[in-house]
């Protein structure tokens, strides 16, 4: 069963009602999954052994999109209040 552990959003669109871009991590026993869409696409999605692995790659993936970090926005809590 798949379960989303996280979920980031940043930037904005003039000309779409979805946030630019979207980062969304996934528990996937074993595996951990990491998601990564700009407007909607799939860029990468990529498969890890550990959370912390993939928990790192988030923090990376985060300072090398167009945005800074202080942009992303984490939607993790309304996924777990849900």
């Amino acid at each position: 069963m798949t379960e989303i552990i996280g979920r980031w959003q940043a930037g904005h669109s003039d000309w779409l009602p979805i946030p630019p871009y979207e980062i969304i991590l996934e528990a996937t026993p074993p595996k951990w999954l990491l998601t990564y869409l700009v407007f909607g696409e799939r860029q990468a999605f990529i498969g890890f052994d550990t959370e912390e692995e993939a928990r790192r790659n988030v923090v990376w993936l985060k300072t090398r999109c167009p945005v800074y970090d202080d942009d992303w926005i984490d939607l993790t809590p309304r996924i777990h209040d849900a």
